[in-house]
């Protein structure tokens, strides 16, 4: 039962109930014989106060609460536009209230679980049976398994090589105004000074819409630095006044960030973006998350531990890493870059180069879309820089 604190020791701890930490329980809670699970959340409560959309099957599985779905998406420059369409393919729009709702009434359903909120985790200590939970309110708890579900700490997400900055309002749209029925994934893409900035339009329904402005970085900084231009944005186009933002969102997620190689330590698993959640090209994370969670659930009911799982592929961290150098280099146009590929691609393709279900035909689409040049360079430059610190550590083995 939600915040039970009969019980003081679990099989499983999960810091931070987020998107990650509540579909990891959710899906534990799903086995023949569901552990035991305590899930401790910072927040004082659940709130409306995101939104996560992904790439997939036209018909959404029926364990995420899918509110919308699209299969057209618009993607444009200051002076061209791309609309795609995908028969069997959509972009799907979940609203996190929606989403907290249904796995929190899970998780009630689950008579070993248990879920505190306002509770802040202070220490980890490994014990010769699990690990010590220490919190800020006194909630101590004890586990066999500990998996870390909150973001990384600054001093590593200041390693990420781009950042995506973004800050959004959900408008109350006025009579009369034209109904959007695609959502804008980037619109107006335009390389500026803050990096490359572009408009995401989603149509929550007939009269609101999500309006937010993002940038692709390599610099960090706050999304109040974006908040003027995305008030103007509100006030002169779509003539929506102060009193008639409904919510506002905003963050900044790193693209590209370093694999840790310490990610087991002291036995603590990493979930969430510390394991691989966000795609590095792209920040899309919420259909990768769902299914690490599954996959992690399945893991522990056949061998009795939460395995140690990141969520790309060799081969994807190594395409997206060389996109991000490409991207960050400078060298070449973002907003063209961005533009060509999905000009270059049809629906499908990129409805599944975005959901990590891209056929090789898929991925060579997309390749045969780039720079070739630039990529080469890229190529060449990570492959030397690979083998420089492969050398390094080799020289340090040999000194011990």
């Amino acid at each position: 039962m939600v915040n039970n604190l009969e019980k003081r020791r679990y099989d499983i701890g999960i810091i931070g109930g987020g998107a990650s930490g509540l579909s990891l329980a959710a899906e534990l809670g799903k086995l023949s014989v569901p552990p035991s699970i305590c899930v401790l959340e910072a927040r004082k409560k659940y709130t409306n106060d995101r939104t996560w959309c992904f790439f997939g099957e036209k018909n959404p599985p029926e364990s995420v609460p899918v509110s919308n779905s699209w299969s057209e998406w618009l993607v444009s420059t200051n002076f061209d536009q791309v609309v795609h369409h995908a028969n069997n393919w959509a972009y799907h729009f979940v609203k996190s209230s929606d989403f907290y709702q249904l796995r929190v009434s899970q998780l009630n359903l689950t008579p070993r679980c248990s879920l505190l909120f306002d509770t802040q985790v202070k220490d980890v200590l490994a014990t010769q049976t699990g690990f010590n939970v220490t919190t800020l309110s006194g909630n101590n708890v004890s586990a066999s398994h500990v998996i870390d579900c909150r973001p990384p700490p600054d001093s590593i997400l200041k390693q990420s090589k781009m950042f995506q900055i973004f800050i959004g309002a959900e408008i109350q749209l006025q009579d009369g105004q034209s109904t959007y029925t695609r959502p804008h994934l980037m619109e107006r893409l335009t390389d500026t000074r803050f990096g490359l900035l572009f408009l995401y339009l989603i149509p929550v329904d007939n009269n609101r819409l999500l309006v937010e402005l993002t940038a692709f970085s390599k610099q960090q900084y706050s999304p109040e630095v974006l908040k003027p231009f995305l008030m103007k944005i509100i006030n002169y186009r779509f003539h929506v006044i102060r009193e008639a933002i409904i919510r506002t969102e905003q963050g900044v997620l790193p693209m590209g960030l370093p694999t840790q190689r310490e990610a087991r330590k002291n036995g603590i698993i990493k979930g969430g973006v510390a394991a691989g959640a966000l795609r590095a090209s792209t920040g899309y994370g919420f259909s990768r998350i769902q299914k690490w969670a599954k996959d992690c659930a399945l893991h522990y009911e056949k061998y009795g531990q939460i395995p140690d799982l990141h969520c790309s592929t060799k081969i994807e961290r190594a395409m997206d890493s060389l996109f991000l150098d490409v991207l960050a280099s400078g060298k070449v146009s973002a907003s063209s870059l961005l533009f060509n590929m999905t000009k270059q691609t049809n629906g499908a393709t990129f409805a599944r180069f975005m959901s990590d279900n891209a056929t090789l035909l898929d991925l060579f689409k997309v390749i045969n879309a780039m720079p070739k040049l630039l990529f080469l360079r890229a190529l060449i430059a990570k492959l030397l820089m690979s083998r420089y610190w492969r050398e390094q550590d080799e020289a340090v083995a040999r000194k011990q």
